[in-house]
Formats: C-alpha cells, sequence, structure tokens
C-alpha cells in the first residue's frame, strides 16, 4: 500500500521525464514512431497494430502535426494509462482481496496462488 501511494505520486513525474526523453525532435509532441521507440524503452512488447489502436485512443482530441496524428503530452499520460490497465487483473485482485480492493494480504495471495495458479505450498 505505502509503495501504490509512492507511485501514484512520482507517476506524473516520471511520465514526464519519459515524454521529454521520448520527444527526440524536442517539438513537444510525439508522433506513435517515438511512441514505440518509449515502449521499446520500457520493456513493452506489443504488436505494432495493438499499438496503433492505444495511440489513436489517447489521441482523443485527433491532434495532427503535418498531417500526422501526434500526442501531446496529456495525450502521452492518457497513452500510458492506458496501456498500463489490466482489467483481468484488476478482476481477480477484487475475488481474491477481503475488501475487494486492488492489494492482497498474505493469506490472500496464497490463496490466490493456491486456487489460481496450482501452487501447492508445504
Amino acid at each position: 500500500m505505502v509503495f501504490d501511494v509512492y507511485e501514484k505520486l512520482n507517476q506524473p513525474r516520471w511520465l514526464k521525464e519519459r515524454f521529454r526523453k521520448a520527444d527526440k525532435d524536442n517539438n513537444g509532441i510525439l508522433n506513435f514512431k517515438e511512441c514505440l521507440e518509449f515502449l521499446s524503452q520500457i520493456n513493452v512488447s506489443i504488436e505494432e497494430i495493438h499499438a496503433k489502436i492505444l495511440f489513436d485512443a489517447a489521441n482523443f482530441e485527433k491532434i495532427k502535426v503535418n498531417g500526422e496524428p501526434v500526442l501531446n503530452p496529456e495525450g502521452f499520460v492518457r497513452f500510458y494509462n492506458i496501456l498500463m490497465k489490466r482489467p483481468e487483473l484488476d478482476k481477480l485482485f477484487k475475488k481474491y482481496s477481503v475488501n475487494k480492493a486492488s492489494i492482497m494480504g498474505p493469506e490472500e495471495l496464497c490463496n490466490f496462488l493456491t486456487k489460481e495458479q496450482k501452487v501447492w505450498h508445504a
């Protein structure tokens, strides 16, 4: 829980730094190629067609430069959040968490590992 709070407090700063590093031509926007390079830098393996779908979803303002869709910093944050959203994991956490939150205690984790992962403990 403490890590989760720490992560949420530092995520905007981390994302701003990632945006600046991904913005190779320093024009304050990212094209699709720059976003693909960002994904590679953070070790996210995704099919290009799926990445394009997420990129387009994040660019709901339909911003274009020279006819090419681009993301501004806010669009980049949306792109990252869409990319990191895993509804199937949220569902599992809520299923095994006592308080239906996105966090598990040791007993809940053991229950999850035994039932879902078929891990046997001695």
